[in-house]
């Protein structure tokens, strides 16, 4: 477990170095979101299940919604995302995903109704290493790389994550082009 732990960090860090370089290669391509948050999901389902964890898409799976980005890397900042929301929202959270279409852009939100996160740390979120409650790092894994991986991509991609929390749950939002 440690070793893998060691590992992600590795490739974690590798992965910011490359995008913070400008050596990371996107390929800009049309891509239906709601089939991308789909895949996450069912991704997560396991662990989400394990952690008492409510999956949530609000689109209707028979809808389409097309974005232009790099599929992997967006699929990337959706997991972590998620991944972050089953790891911190608790036992019987739900995580919701919400997807709209506007004129010239497409809104990606993923919001739970779990515990939230401290005014006083919600600046240094998308920091490198920046984790909320370290003593829970052990157990949840966390390096406190991925969000600022999720910042590095969505800025890529000509855009902003953006966040908001309180007690009742945290909503994280960015959107891309049609």
């Amino acid at each position: 477990k440690s070793l893998d732990r060691l590992d992600l960090i590795v490739q974690n860090l590798m992965t910011i170095t490359q995008i913070e370089k400008g050596d990371i290669n996107m390929c800009f391509e049309s891509f239906d979101l709601i089939e991308l948050g789909k895949e996450v999901m069912d991704q997560l389902e396991k662990n989400a299940y394990q952690k008492q964890v409510k999956l949530k898409l609000l689109n209707s799976k028979d809808e389409a919604i097309y974005a232009i980005g790099d599929y992997q890397l967006i699929f990337q900042v959706i997991q972590n995302l998620m991944t972050n929301s089953i790891n911190h929202a608790g036992s019987g959270a739900q995580a919701t995903i919400k997807i709209t279409s506007l004129s010239e852009k497409v809104v990606f939100e993923l919001f739970d109704n779990g515990i939230g996160i401290p005014k006083n740390d919600l600046s240094r979120i998308f920091e490198r290493f920046y984790r909320v409650d370290k003593s829970r790092t052990k157990g949840t894994g966390g390096s406190g790389l991925g969000l600022s991986i999720v910042k590095h991509i969505i800025e890529r991609h000509q855009s902003k994550i953006n966040v908001k929390s309180s007690r009742k749950g945290t909503k994280f939002w960015f959107d891309l082009k049609v």
